[in-house]
């Protein structure tokens, strides 16, 4: 029989049977892509947040008699939150913001943003504003009045002139803040967000690094999903910190482990079908399943902190009913149904953004659909098959 088969037949079935193979994935893929996120996907996504990504600020101790709860120190969370970027790509850094830092630039984003709703066709509405699969991007520059305030958070730090920022860079300015803080006799909280960007550069051996973008972005009901892309081809951070608490309103989803630089489609494959077995049992139960897809379903004031090179996206916020998960009170009666955000980006002075360009950025876009659309058709295979 097989000495019927001749090279071209071969090559002609072998072509078939991609074709249908990449066809049907592209099917379930658009099919499963674009819907609202389930509850239990929120749900999901929360505990695994709370079990893997976000250190826990105090380790709970059981003596004798009773518990104790003591909080971790600045290198201990610090370490921590080094590991989930080394193994996962990103952290969570919990209370990024203080209920009052929250009302305070909840008041500044609406203003900023005030009117935007009924303007997003309207591509001129703003020069500062720009709109994209129903987001509103604004970029602020160093010569903003609030370029200031932004630098400032995630550090608890007396705001700097516009000189100071535009003129030194990042890891001196910051030592400079905690010298002026230290000899003003301030206590230094255990950790904050910018602690760890600066460790995280140190680490990596990054001698000089910069702030490279900082913005306000809100996502209106009806928004559509990114594209898959990865914010530079060199390390680098990126923060979304939560103005309202995020949930299936347009959470920023990653593809785990996508940032390491021996990734590769192979790759994620195999650990895709690991995993699909080891949450069914086919594999060493005692072993934890790996984390692949995580949904940034963060609280109102907490920061994702991610690697640059990692696979993500804002998924859509197809939903535009109002329920309790999309309902935060600003702390001025006002309840907001839209969902801003604060975005800081830092990069290494020598390998600025984007580091490619459109073919690969065109590419990045093909894989990270191709890595998202497997995992799904394999959750349901081994779903079926047991």
């Amino acid at each position: 029989m097989w000495s019927s088969i001749t090279l071209p037949k071969a090559r002609t079935v072998i072509a078939t049977s991609t074709l249908v193979a990449s066809s049907y994935l592209y099917v379930a893929y658009r099919g499963h892509d674009q819907r609202a996120l389930s509850s239990s996907e929120v749900a999901d996504a929360r505990d695994a947040i709370v079990a893997h990504i976000a250190p826990s600020m105090s380790t709970t101790t059981m003596s004798s008699s009773s518990l104790s709860t003591t909080p971790q120190s600045h290198d201990a969370l610090a370490s921590q939150h080094l590991q989930n970027l080394s193994k996962y790509g990103t952290t969570v850094v919990k209370n990024t913001l203080s209920p009052k830092q929250l009302v305070e630039w909840n008041r500044i984003t609406k203003g900023v943003f005030d009117g935007g709703a009924q303007n997003k066709n309207n591509n001129n509405s703003s020069s500062s504003i720009v709109w994209q699969s129903g987001r509103a991007h604004c970029h602020i520059s160093k010569n903003s009045i609030h370029c200031n305030k932004m630098t400032c958070v995630g550090c608890n730090c007396n705001e700097s002139s516009t000189e100071e920022i535009r003129d030194t860079w990042w890891d001196n300015l910051l030592e400079r803040r905690r010298r002026r803080r230290s000899s003003n006799g301030e206590t230094l909280p255990p950790i904050h967000l910018q602690d760890i960007v600066q460790s995280y550069f140190q680490l990596h051996g990054i001698q000089r690094y910069m702030l490279t973008d900082i913005q306000f972005l809100n996502a209106y009901p009806q928004s559509t999903n990114q594209i898959w892309h990865r914010d530079n081809t060199s390390r680098g951070l990126t923060a979304i910190v939560a103005l309202c608490n995020i949930r299936d309103n347009g959470p920023t989803e990653m593809l785990l482990g996508s940032h390491e630089s021996n990734f590769s489609l192979w790759s994620h494959w195999w650990n895709t079908i690991q995993n699909c077995f080891i949450r069914n049992g086919d594999l060493d139960t005692q072993k934890p399943a790996p984390l692949l897809l995580l949904l940034g379903c963060i609280d109102a004031g907490d920061a994702l902190l991610y690697d640059a090179r990692i696979f993500h996206r804002g998924r859509g916020y197809y939903n535009n009913s109002i329920h309790s998960d999309k309902i935060y009170d600003d702390g001025e009666n006002d309840v907001i149904i839209d969902r801003p955000v604060l975005v800081l980006r830092w990069d290494a002075a020598n390998t600025p953004p984007p580091g490619a360009g459109i073919i690969v950025t065109s590419m990045n876009a093909y894989v990270g659909s191709m890595m998202y659309a497997s995992l799904f058709v394999l959750r349901k295979i081994t779903a079926y098959c047991n």
